[in-house]
């Protein structure tokens, strides 16, 4: 099981989209669990659920749609560029 992930970890790429996936993972962990709690303050946890799903979805949507413009328009140019981007 883990001779496979160790061979994986010897691209750069793929260390590159880890990293990339435990920072934005960790962003928004950091960023929901104090979010919560200040919303809790003023009894406002309702609104914090509001506004992050909110933020979540139009933020998400946005990602996609301009990830994907973005892999379209310069992969021509570089062939490995979806990997690239996802690790931004």
């Amino acid at each position: 099981m883990f001779v496979g992930f160790k061979e994986c970890l010897k691209v750069p790429c793929v260390r590159w989209n880890l990293a990339g996936s435990f920072f934005r993972y960790g962003a928004n962990a950091v960023g929901m669990g104090y979010g919560l709690f200040y919303f809790n303050q003023y009894n406002r946890a309702t609104l914090f659920s509001v506004l992050q799903t909110t933020i979540t979805l139009v933020g998400g949507s946005f990602s996609n749609l301009f990830y994907g413009y973005l892999s379209d328009k310069l992969e021509p140019k570089n062939i490995k560029i979806k990997a690239y981007l996802s690790a931004i």
